[in-house]
């Protein structure tokens, strides 16, 4: 498995994913042509075809990083990332008539507070390294009367 994985990546680069966006650009017109798809779809075709490719290569990038190294990742940027795509792709489904706007906002509530309670569990299995408790403590000279002369 592993194997496959790294052969994906390798073949995966930023150049192709250029490529295979510039394809689907390139496609349109024939899909609007043939009917498939109508020019108001368009737009929305090529921003889920985007977040698409944005979010394999992504995933393909944290195969590579430990489970503690994703845990912080996913606490940190991760979460964020992972709704700043949804927040595209949802409304973009919308429009193309895979469900209507409340189904939208529906999911987008959902991952919102699935991805906020996965967050907090990822943080209680994956702590930050203790620091004995320097992050606590207050320097005594933050104590100490400040005196104008």
């Amino acid at each position: 498995m592993t194997r496959l994985i790294n052969r994906v990546r390798v073949w995966f680069t930023l150049a192709r994913r250029r490529a295979i966006q510039g394809f689907v650009v390139a496609a349109a017109p024939v899909l609007v042509t043939l009917g498939i798809i109508t020019g108001d779809q368009v737009q929305h075709v090529l921003v889920i075809t985007a977040a698409a490719l944005q979010g394999f290569a992504g995933l393909l990038s944290l195969l590579n990083l430990s489970p503690a190294a994703a845990g912080t990742w996913f606490t940190t940027v991760g979460r964020g990332v992972i709704y700043s795509l949804a927040a595209a792709v949802a409304p973009a489904a919308a429009a193309l008539g895979f469900f209507d706007e409340r189904v939208s906002t529906n999911l987008l509530t959902g991952l919102s507070l699935g991805l906020t309670a996965l967050a907090a569990l990822v943080s209680v299995l994956n702590p930050p390294p203790d620091d004995g408790g320097a992050s606590l403590e207050i320097p005594l000279s933050d104590l100490e009367p400040k005196h104008r002369a």
